[in-house]
């Protein structure tokens, strides 16, 4: 039996002196070619698609669902840009009675011409042995440390998604300048926070609800799950410049599982390109870490609070 105190050294960020050293072979000077330095974009539909066209988008990323399955390979839609400007990405749910299906969409889509995928499962790497396909770690690998980043380049993968979930410290301190290249950071994203296998049934007659402390959160339900999403987006747009800087170089506006119309992705631009922050965001961790021992103690301790005096407010009886 294992107490939480006994995990708390776990859960520390470890010192640099003790994170394993990324001393790999200098990558090739093409080798990353599938993966420009610039703006990428994600979307979960074909007609989002259309409406996130624009000429600084370096990539556009398509989730790979029921709806985009049936667009690109049951009806053989042409996409706005080339095939090579697109990267598929694979969902993070990968049952075993999925596996010969996926295989087998993943064998169609090769041969209609999609050289890019993003992996968000360990079983997703099988699906392209032995095709000629350019692979990146999506988010839900969770490259936060250097010891997942290592295990991956181990599997010949060269690119990451920056977690949604990390924080600029720990995302700083995990990779080096000369390794910053690698990473695709998320500038803005409604992230979910909760995912289901099912559709929600037409008795669930609400979409909005709010959790204890006040915070509002919508649900999605879709032929492929169902969803919980922050009201309030996550947003470092204006923290672009600041990125470049310190030597990122790839970034991300992922609008999935979102209605995309054209005046907010200029909007989003416009916060990007000139610094100013979107009004009703959320850092989400970007700032304080997602491991705090001291705020996770306080959180409990004012939750212990309230349970307290709950309980020891007097009740009324029944009938009165």
């Amino acid at each position: 039996f294992v107490l939480p105190k006994d995990l708390s050294k776990y859960r520390r960020q470890p010192g640099a002196g003790t994170l394993p050293l990324m001393e790999l072979e200098r990558l090739p000077k093409n080798s990353l070619d599938y993966f420009p330095q610039g703006l990428y974009v994600q979307v979960s539909t074909v007609e989002d698609f259309h409406a996130v066209l624009h000429q600084n988008n370096v990539r556009y990323i398509l989730e790979f669902n029921f709806k985009t399955k049936e667009a690109l390979i049951d009806n053989m839609e042409s996409l706005p840009v080339s095939k090579k400007q697109v990267i598929i990405s694979l969902d993070p749910f990968y049952p075993q009675d999925l596996e010969e299906s996926l295989q087998q969409d993943m064998d169609d889509l090769v041969g209609l011409g999609y050289e890019s995928f993003m992996v968000n499962n360990l079983g997703h790497f099988a699906l392209f042995d032995r095709k000629k396909t350019n692979l990146i770690a999506g988010p839900y690998l969770y490259t936060m440390n250097r010891w997942a980043a290592s295990f991956l380049e181990n599997q010949n993968i060269e690119a990451f998604v920056s977690s949604y979930e990390n924080s600029r410290k720990n995302l700083e301190a995990s990779f080096e300048q000369v390794h910053r290249k690698k990473i695709l950071l998320p500038l803005f994203a409604y992230p979910a926070l909760f995912r289901m296998r099912f559709t929600l049934p037409e008795s669930y007659d609400f979409n909005y609800f709010t959790d204890k402390e006040g915070e509002m959160f919508k649900s999605l339900s879709t032929p492929d799950g169902s969803f919980v999403l922050p009201e309030k987006p996550f947003s470092i747009l204006d923290k672009y410049a600041q990125m470049q800087s310190a030597g990122f170089s790839r970034f991300l506006i992922d609008l999935s599982k979102t209605k995309v119309a054209k005046g907010t992705y200029k909007q989003l631009l416009r916060s990007m390109y000139t610094a100013e922050p979107l009004e009703d965001i959320s850092r989400f961790n970007w700032a304080e870490g997602f491991y705090d021992p001291e705020k996770i103690a306080q959180y409990k301790k004012a939750n212990l609070n309230r349970e307290t005096f709950s309980k020891s407010r007097p009740r009324r009886p029944k009938g009165s």
